[in-house]
């Protein structure tokens, strides 16, 4: 089968629905399918910039992204190159990903045209918690009912379809994970890391994420004003406004010996640092899956986590770790750090029991192999549909 994906971003942009999508390909090519990639530099744009390469298994296309336009971006070659790429590719199914994008607007509107199976993932992007993006939703959000199908990560994604007027051809597919540690190199970092900070000390959190007002990282630092613990943030600053407010809640409250701030790294390097790490926080007001959330309880870490995305179908609260509202505040984030801090060993121990269960039912074999399941359900309906 000729499958085309299609994402306004991509690797090497370190994002979880950048990783998911990479994950997606290189196993849906490892089951002998052609896959392409067709997406732009956006998220990179200082980067070097490769037109085409090969990667993992599959090819890649991109073209430039002309403007950051909030996240939404401008790639003015991608109708080109798309047209070009359906002629040349001829492909069976095109899967595209990533609401509130340029590209993924303008696919919807030149894939309808076109005589192929359309499917699309959101991953995310449904809050509007701006202006901009409530006059996104009057104004542009109607493009994705041009897509045949809709795959949803998590159940509650798809009440989100619904509001939308899409009602048909939705499938839940979770992501998968694979994920392995080292624990001596995980000790080799956190010595490494304690010489160089002299304020780190356990207990150690962990938060995956971008510096995003969505993501809600101030909540958990306004927990740690009257705990003792310490927090490492892998994450890259994507709101300037928020990240002034972080600083500036750091500087009031004398709390800069209470967080280090490490920029995005490769999976493999960051499950070492889940190896050494005693909880997964991830405090924010929506996720539609976290990646990174499944990953630490696959792991075998206590997570702490806002009522959302996958969190809620793996953490059970009391048992391998707490579930908190979506728009909890710093004072009810203290409480349930408190509660889990106390008792971290029982915690740990319930963790590392489910983690085995979370890595079974959770692989990217099995998303690939449910996701063409799904295509090949597309490609009959054509072949009806054309007799």
């Amino acid at each position: 089968m000729r499958i085309l994906h299609i994402t306004s971003s991509f690797y090497p942009y370190l994002g979880g629905m950048e990783l998911a999508v990479e994950h997606i390909c290189h196993n849906q090519s490892k089951m002998g399918h052609e896959v392409l990639v067709l997406t732009s530099n956006h998220y990179c744009e200082d980067q070097l910039f490769k037109k085409t390469e090969n990667y993992n298994g599959y090819k890649i296309r991109r073209v430039k992204s002309k403007l950051f336009l909030k996240g939404y971006g401008y790639a003015p070659d991608f109708k080109k190159e798309l047209l070009k790429t359906l002629k040349e590719f001829s492909p069976d199914i095109v899967h595209v990903h990533c609401y509130r994008r340029y590209i993924t607007d303008k696919a919807a509107k030149i894939l309808e045209k076109k005589n192929v199976k359309t499917i699309f993932t959101a991953h995310g992007g449904w809050i509007e918690d701006t202006i901009i993006k409530r006059i996104y939703s009057r104004l542009r959000s109607k493009q994705i009912r041009k897509f045949d199908y809709f795959h949803i990560l998590t159940p509650q994604e798809k009440q989100f379809l619904i509001n939308k007027g899409i009602s048909k051809n939705i499938f839940q597919i979770p992501l998968g994970i694979s994920v392995s540690s080292d624990k001596q190199e995980a000790e080799k970092i956190l010595k490494r890391l304690k010489k160089e900070n002299k304020t780190i000390k356990r207990p150690i959190l962990i938060f995956v994420g971008r510096i995003h007002h969505t993501k809600r990282l101030k909540v958990v630092l306004e927990a740690l004003i009257n705990l003792n613990a310490f927090l490492i943030a892998s994450t890259t600053p994507t709101d300037s406004e928020y990240e002034l407010e972080i600083q500036e809640l750091l500087k009031e409250k004398n709390m800069q010996s209470k967080l280090l701030i490490l920029p995005p790294m490769e999976q493999k390097r960051l499950f070492n640092f889940f190896e050494f790490s005693d909880l997964f926080v991830m405090p924010s007001r929506y996720e539609s899956f976290c990646l990174s959330c499944l990953e630490a309880a696959a792991l075998g870490m206590p997570v702490v986590s806002s009522d959302t995305g996958i969190a809620p179908q793996i953490v059970v609260n009391g048992e391998n770790g707490y579930l908190l509202d979506c728009d909890a505040d710093g004072k009810d984030w203290e409480l349930s750090l408190k509660k889990a801090l106390e008792n971290l060993k029982t915690l740990k121990e319930n963790a590392n029991k489910k983690a085995k269960k979370i890595k079974k039912e959770y692989s990217w074999g099995n998303t690939a192999t449910k996701l063409v399941e799904v295509y090949n359900l597309m490609r009959k309906e054509q072949e009806r549909q054309s007799k």
